[in-house]
Protein backbone atom coordinates (compact mmCIF):
# COMPACT_ATOMS: atom_id res chain seq x y z
CA UNK A 1 0.00 0.00 0.00
CA UNK A 2 0.95 3.77 -0.27
CA UNK A 3 2.99 2.88 -3.69
CA UNK A 4 2.96 5.59 -6.28
CA UNK A 5 0.96 4.33 -9.87
CA UNK A 6 3.49 4.11 -12.38
CA UNK A 7 3.13 4.22 -16.23
CA UNK A 8 1.28 0.97 -17.70
CA UNK A 9 4.08 0.30 -19.90
CA UNK A 10 6.85 -0.18 -16.88
CA UNK A 11 4.50 -2.70 -14.93
CA UNK A 12 4.66 -6.22 -16.01
CA UNK A 13 1.15 -7.64 -16.09
CA UNK A 14 1.03 -10.25 -13.34
CA UNK A 15 2.45 -7.10 -11.29
CA UNK A 16 -0.47 -5.07 -12.08
CA UNK A 17 -3.49 -3.92 -9.60
CA UNK A 18 -6.84 -3.20 -11.36
CA UNK A 19 -6.81 -1.44 -14.63
CA UNK A 20 -5.12 1.78 -15.82
CA UNK A 21 -6.14 5.26 -14.69
CA UNK A 22 -7.46 7.86 -17.20
CA UNK A 23 -3.71 9.21 -17.63
CA UNK A 24 -2.19 5.71 -17.95
CA UNK A 25 -1.12 4.82 -14.84
CA UNK A 26 -1.29 1.83 -12.52
CA UNK A 27 -1.02 0.81 -9.07
CA UNK A 28 1.12 -2.33 -8.88
CA UNK A 29 2.84 -5.12 -5.96
CA UNK A 30 5.71 -6.44 -5.15
CA UNK A 31 5.13 -10.69 -5.51
CA UNK A 32 6.48 -13.40 -3.81
CA UNK A 33 8.17 -15.60 -6.30
CA UNK A 34 10.92 -18.01 -6.82
CA UNK A 35 13.22 -15.78 -9.36
CA UNK A 36 16.33 -18.28 -8.81
CA UNK A 37 16.89 -18.21 -12.24
CA UNK A 38 17.26 -14.52 -12.20
CA UNK A 39 19.79 -14.78 -9.47
CA UNK A 40 21.45 -17.75 -11.23
CA UNK A 41 22.14 -15.98 -14.52
CA UNK A 42 23.52 -12.62 -12.74
CA UNK A 43 25.90 -14.45 -10.78
CA UNK A 44 27.44 -16.17 -14.56
CA UNK A 45 26.89 -12.88 -16.19
CA UNK A 46 28.82 -10.75 -13.11
CA UNK A 47 31.12 -13.71 -13.00
CA UNK A 48 30.85 -13.46 -9.19
CA UNK A 49 27.48 -13.84 -6.62
CA UNK A 50 25.26 -10.73 -5.97
CA UNK A 51 25.58 -9.87 -2.39
CA UNK A 52 23.72 -11.37 0.15
CA UNK A 53 21.11 -8.58 0.27
CA UNK A 54 20.59 -7.94 -3.08
CA UNK A 55 20.64 -11.87 -3.57
CA UNK A 56 17.52 -11.96 -1.28
CA UNK A 57 15.32 -9.09 -2.51
CA UNK A 58 15.89 -10.35 -6.14
CA UNK A 59 15.48 -14.73 -5.62
CA UNK A 60 12.58 -13.89 -3.86
CA UNK A 61 10.50 -11.04 -5.05
CA UNK A 62 9.26 -9.43 -8.62
CA UNK A 63 8.62 -5.60 -8.72
CA UNK A 64 8.55 -3.16 -11.09
CA UNK A 65 11.06 -0.39 -11.25
CA UNK A 66 10.58 2.13 -8.56
CA UNK A 67 11.31 5.27 -6.54
CA UNK A 68 12.31 4.98 -3.23
CA UNK A 69 15.00 6.52 -0.56
CA UNK A 70 16.61 8.78 -3.41
CA UNK A 71 16.77 5.95 -5.65
CA UNK A 72 15.09 4.50 -8.65
CA UNK A 73 15.43 0.79 -8.29
CA UNK A 74 15.77 -1.63 -10.57
CA UNK A 75 12.88 -3.60 -11.20
CA UNK A 76 13.46 -7.86 -11.36
CA UNK A 77 9.79 -8.97 -12.94
CA UNK A 78 9.05 -11.75 -15.01
CA UNK A 79 9.57 -9.89 -18.09
CA UNK A 80 13.06 -9.04 -18.29
CA UNK A 81 12.91 -6.63 -21.41
CA UNK A 82 11.27 -3.61 -19.38
CA UNK A 83 13.65 -0.47 -19.88
CA UNK A 84 14.33 -0.30 -16.05
CA UNK A 85 14.79 -3.91 -15.18
CA UNK A 86 17.58 -5.27 -13.48
CA UNK A 87 18.52 -7.65 -15.98
CA UNK A 88 19.20 -5.24 -18.35
CA UNK A 89 20.13 -2.09 -16.80
CA UNK A 90 22.93 -3.45 -15.19
CA UNK A 91 24.86 -4.20 -18.60
CA UNK A 92 22.93 -1.84 -20.59
CA UNK A 93 25.60 0.98 -20.84
CA UNK A 94 28.81 -0.96 -21.50
CA UNK A 95 31.36 2.00 -20.54
CA UNK A 96 29.23 2.67 -17.68
CA UNK A 97 29.35 -1.35 -16.52
CA UNK A 98 33.23 -1.91 -17.58
CA UNK A 99 34.30 0.69 -15.42
CA UNK A 100 31.98 0.03 -12.19
CA UNK A 101 32.20 -3.82 -12.80
CA UNK A 102 36.68 -3.04 -12.99
CA UNK A 103 36.43 -0.79 -9.66
CA UNK A 104 34.02 -3.25 -7.71
CA UNK A 105 30.87 -1.44 -8.08
CA UNK A 106 27.15 -3.40 -8.52
CA UNK A 107 24.68 -0.77 -10.14
CA UNK A 108 21.34 -1.92 -8.74
CA UNK A 109 19.81 1.58 -9.58
CA UNK A 110 19.75 5.02 -10.84
CA UNK A 111 19.54 8.29 -8.29
CA UNK A 112 16.22 8.99 -8.39
CA UNK A 113 14.14 12.12 -10.48
CA UNK A 114 15.41 11.01 -13.91
CA UNK A 115 19.17 11.37 -13.25
CA UNK A 116 21.91 9.17 -14.89
CA UNK A 117 24.20 8.61 -11.62
CA UNK A 118 24.31 5.07 -10.91
CA UNK A 119 23.33 4.42 -7.35
CA UNK A 120 25.42 1.10 -6.44
CA UNK A 121 27.08 -1.38 -3.74
CA UNK A 122 30.42 -0.36 -3.30
CA UNK A 123 31.81 -4.06 -2.92
CA UNK A 124 35.32 -2.75 -3.32
CA UNK A 125 35.96 -4.02 0.05
CA UNK A 126 35.55 -7.44 -0.61
CA UNK A 127 32.58 -7.13 1.43
CA UNK A 128 30.31 -8.25 -1.56
CA UNK A 129 29.67 -11.27 -0.24
CA UNK A 130 28.91 -10.14 3.10
CA UNK A 131 26.68 -8.17 4.62
CA UNK A 132 27.76 -4.26 5.10
CA UNK A 133 28.68 -3.15 1.47
CA UNK A 134 27.82 0.80 1.73
CA UNK A 135 25.10 2.08 -1.31
CA UNK A 136 26.25 4.77 -3.08
CA UNK A 137 25.58 7.79 -5.56
CA UNK A 138 28.14 8.34 -8.42
CA UNK A 139 29.20 10.37 -10.71
CA UNK A 140 27.81 9.40 -13.85
CA UNK A 141 29.83 11.89 -16.07
CA UNK A 142 33.32 11.00 -14.45
CA UNK A 143 33.02 7.49 -15.51
CA UNK A 144 31.78 8.32 -19.08
CA UNK A 145 33.90 11.43 -19.64
CA UNK A 146 37.24 9.82 -17.77
CA UNK A 147 36.37 6.49 -16.86
CA UNK A 148 36.76 7.37 -12.85
CA UNK A 149 34.63 6.68 -10.21
CA UNK A 150 33.76 9.75 -8.12
CA UNK A 151 31.36 9.20 -5.13
CA UNK A 152 28.64 11.94 -4.78
CA UNK A 153 27.00 10.13 -1.64
CA UNK A 154 26.68 7.22 0.22
CA UNK A 155 22.96 6.85 0.63
CA UNK A 156 23.22 4.36 3.62
CA UNK A 157 26.29 2.04 4.98
CA UNK A 158 24.17 -0.97 3.36
CA UNK A 159 21.72 -2.27 1.57
CA UNK A 160 20.13 -4.12 4.16
CA UNK A 161 19.98 -0.54 6.13
CA UNK A 162 18.47 1.47 3.24
CA UNK A 163 16.02 -1.14 2.54
CA UNK A 164 14.62 -1.03 6.53
CA UNK A 165 14.64 2.70 6.13
CA UNK A 166 12.69 2.74 2.71
CA UNK A 167 10.16 0.43 4.15
CA UNK A 168 10.17 2.63 7.57
CA UNK A 169 9.53 5.80 5.47
CA UNK A 170 5.97 4.01 3.95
Amino acid sequence: GGREPLPLDEVPVALRLGEANDFGYTDWRVASADMSSVVEDLDVRLGRKLPPALRSLVGRYAFPSFETGGVRMFGNSFDGDLQYELRRRIFGDAVVYRVLSANGFLQFGLAEGGSYDPVCIACRSGKAEESGAPIVRLDHEAILLRGRIRTIETIADSLELWLERCVEAK
